[in-house]
């Protein structure tokens, strides 16, 4: 089961890092941010709906009990998370997106000892120091060169890591109560509700017949691997491991997602960029080494 899980992880990167070159072909040429994420959010919904029927062997939801926390877990993970996410790529280059994600892994560890009351290490605060600030000159404009990014995305990008690090916190009690088909269908369900405010002026505005098919064939990527396989990955992963494990992968994207740059002649890496993203790595690295054991996880 365990090399499964890292199997799992490394395919939610990898379709990760894709995705941060081919939302700006999409965005906003083509689909506005708003009308973009409703349409992930929906066919996701629909395709998890599609999997419960046909495996209607897990417990059902209790609605009750959990219906608060889903729906906020519907909020952090999928709509909040995606709407804040793609419209920071509007604004800021996808390099600065995925380098900024790596402030994930160092929010879970903060929410998880907030949590579960367990004292930090010594090297785990230095660990959290030296990512944060290299996290902060990467979105600030004081001494250092954001090439063509914009702030005010890269400082979304920054809200919604902290959105998923809740979120990857919060979903792992109930994804050791259900099943991962089952709580998938339940949050995007809700977040079609959720997304649509955002959806409804973009709509009336697309010209959908203008969309080249090279680009609905990277719009279609997106809304089935990006969205729907990804999810599945992550809650098989989280409900497997710890919120830790799966957000330690979040620091591979920026090197995957500057290979495909790369190698799409999109973009080069500038040295500043490489040298604060190999700080931040180095600190989240030992955030997760010597980070203390969290009971009840598991």
């Amino acid at each position: 089961m365990k090399y499964k899980v890292h199997v799992a992880l490394f395919l939610v990167t990898l379709f990760y890092a894709i995705l941060f070159s081919f939302a700006g072909q999409i965005m906003p040429d083509y689909l506005d941010p708003g009308i973009f994420v409703w349409m992930r959010i929906v066919v996701a919904a629909l395709l998890f709906y599609g999997l419960v029927k046909l495996k209607n062997k897990s417990p059902r939801i209790d609605w009750k009990k959990d219906g608060k926390e889903i729906a906020l877990c519907a909020f952090l993970g999928t709509s909040g998370n995606m709407l804040l996410f793609f419209y920071g790529l509007r604004y800021t280059l996808p390099i600065n997106g995925a380098v900024l994600m790596l402030c994930t892994p160092i929010m879970v560890a903060i929410i998880e000892h907030m949590t579960y009351k367990i004292p930090p290490k010594t090297l785990q605060v230095i660990g959290l120091l030296l990512a944060s600030v290299c996290s902060f000159l990467l979105i600030s404009n004081r001494g250092i060169s954001i090439a063509q990014g914009d702030v005010f995305g890269d400082i979304l990008i920054a809200i919604n890591a902290a959105f998923y690090a809740f979120y990857l916190v919060r979903v792992k009690p109930l994804l050791n109560k259900y099943s991962p088909n089952r709580l998938n269908s339940a949050t995007f369900g809700i977040s079609v509700l959720y997304a649509l405010p955002f959806a409804i002026w973009p709509a009336f505005h697309t010209d959908f017949s203008a969309i080249p098919m090279d680009i609905w064939i990277k719009i279609i990527y997106i809304l089935f691997f990006t969205t729907f396989v990804v999810y599945q990955l992550n809650a098989f992963a989280v409900k497997n491991s710890t919120p830790q494990l799966a957000a330690i992968y979040i620091y591979l994207q920026p090197v995957l997602a500057g290979l495909i740059a790369i190698l799409l002649n999109r973009e080069p890496f500038s040295m500043r960029k490489v040298m604060l993203a190999i700080l931040i790595i180095c600190g989240v690295w030992l955030v997760n080494k010597y980070k203390p054991k969290l009971m009840g996880l598991r």
